[in-house]
């Protein structure tokens, strides 16, 4: 596996935060595909704390954020224009949310 950490989430009292974590294979480049990552990040970015990517392959990454408003999330990530580009690009998504272990 290879891991390239893409941006970094910011830290709070010395912790990095984060509640969901993606995981999604694809056919574009990972250029083209991080790029439309950074897009849609930026478009809802009152909706989160901050996002980190790590590549696992040429075709394949895991994305990690904290999303403070699940609501706007939903917009670049179910719009028309979105699913009809990761049906071209053959991108394929598992989300999962998280929180963190006691101890």
């Amino acid at each position: 596996m290879y891991v390239e950490i893409k941006v970094p989430l910011p830290s709070r009292n010395g912790r990095r935060e984060m509640n969901v974590c993606m995981r999604a294979t694809f056919k574009c480049t990972w250029e083209e595909m991080i790029a439309r990552l950074e897009h849609n990040m930026s478009t809802i970015s009152a909706a989160h704390t901050g996002w980190t990517v790590a590549k696992e392959s040429d075709h394949s990454l895991v994305f990690l954020a904290n999303i403070t408003d699940f609501s706007a999330l939903s917009e670049p990530m179910m719009n028309e224009e979105q699913v009809q580009w990761d049906k071209n690009n053959g991108v394929e998504y598992i989300a999962y949310t998280m929180q963190p272990m006691g101890g």
